[in-house]
């Protein structure tokens, strides 16, 4: 002992914090020691942050204790909690204690919570179909926009006989070609996307499940073959089908109609009459177009819904950010405030 706090009595304990104000504390039977210093700690999380000193622990009576931590790792996460409740039912009369590691759980999706994970998985399932049928519409369109021009081009090679065997290997060679070069890149830039949406969202990850970056456990970007392989047959029989359809058309109609595109624009002069309206508010450019709109709705039909999925794309992506930002701003619980002081009976 190095000597002890006093205030009108010997104060101890690590509840009660150093008093420094006008007539506080004193130290008394203060002794000189040296001390060796042999390592550095920190103060551990369930300790106060007031408490005048710090918690060290020891293994210096490791030999002489009859208490010792074992940590299992399972195969199958998911049965964590069933093992460890056959394993206490198995040791209730040995004073073994058993717990799971719950914070690492959250982490794999595992958690023994079941609201938790019905939430956790109803959110990624609903992204999962907003990205999927985001990215199946984007791909889709990339080829509608043009399909008109593509129609021409299939209508000329039925011109000089080229038969539907040889269209539909065109085809595939073209998307096979257009998936050789996309289907990579695009795997690398969606992988790139999201580490670095992880590097960010990272700390309000870890404040919305706890106390598991204190543990050691960080939210990391994971890749597996199978998702990889997933991704990659969903664009690659998307391109298929999306190069397929005009040629399709193609084949059904004859050379000249493939050609002169007749079922693609069908003029009725009531169709493409626009009200006066229409070129008080927008002009004569918005006449225009308005007109074009109407001789060809298949091309900007194309064009506007894929304006549809991006918007939706966004304000999808951009409510969940704010909706994620929001819970973990609520978890942190802490009032905004420069100075604190206590009123005590004592210095009223």
């Amino acid at each position: 002992n190095a000597g002890g706090k006093y205030k009108g009595e010997l104060i101890g304990g690590q509840s009660t914090p150093f008093q420094s104000e006008e007539g506080g504390e004193t130290i008394v039977d203060a002794v000189s020691r040296s001390y060796t210093v042999v390592g550095i700690c920190e103060r551990p999380s369930y300790e106060p942050y007031t408490a005048p000193g710090y918690t060290a622990l020891t293994l210096d009576n490791e030999a002489e204790s009859d208490s010792y931590d074992l940590m299992m790792t399972f195969e199958e996460p998911e049965k964590a909690a069933e093992i460890m409740e056959r394993l206490a039912n198995s040791c209730s009369e040995d004073g073994i204690v058993f717990s799971t590691h719950a914070s690492l759980l959250r982490f794999m999706g595992r958690s023994t919570n079941s609201s938790y994970n019905r939430v956790l998985y109803s959110m990624g399932a609903i992204l999962m179909l907003v990205i999927l049928f985001g990215s199946i519409s984007l791909i889709y369109n990339a080829f509608s926009i043009s399909v008109s021009e593509r129609t021409k081009q299939f209508g000329l090679l039925k011109s000089i006989g080229a038969t539907k065997k040889q269209m539909r290997q065109s085809v595939l060679f073209e998307a096979c070609a257009l998936s050789v070069a996309g289907i990579p890149l695009g795997i690398l830039a969606g992988l790139g996307g999201m580490g670095i949406t992880f590097h960010f969202v990272a700390d309000m990850i870890n404040r919305l499940w706890g106390t598991a970056a204190e543990k050691g456990v960080f939210l990391t970007l994971v890749v597996t073959w199978q998702s990889i392989v997933f991704a990659a047959v969903i664009a690659f029989a998307t391109i298929i089908i999306s190069a397929l359809i005009p040629a399709k058309r193609a084949v059904k109609l004859s050379p000249m109609q493939a050609i002169r595109q007749s079922d693609d624009v069908r003029i009725r002069p009531e169709k493409v009459r626009t009200s006066g309206l229409t070129y008080r508010l927008f002009g004569f450019e918005g006449m225009l177009a308005s007109k074009n709109f109407k001789r060809s709705r298949k091309k900007y039909r194309a064009t506007v819904f894929s304006l549809f999925i991006s918007i939706v794309l966004f304000v999808a992506a951009t409510s969940f950010s704010d909706y994620l930002t929001g819970a973990a701003e609520s978890t942190d619980n802490y009032s905004e405030y420069e100075v604190s002081f206590y009123l005590t009976e004592d210095n009223k």
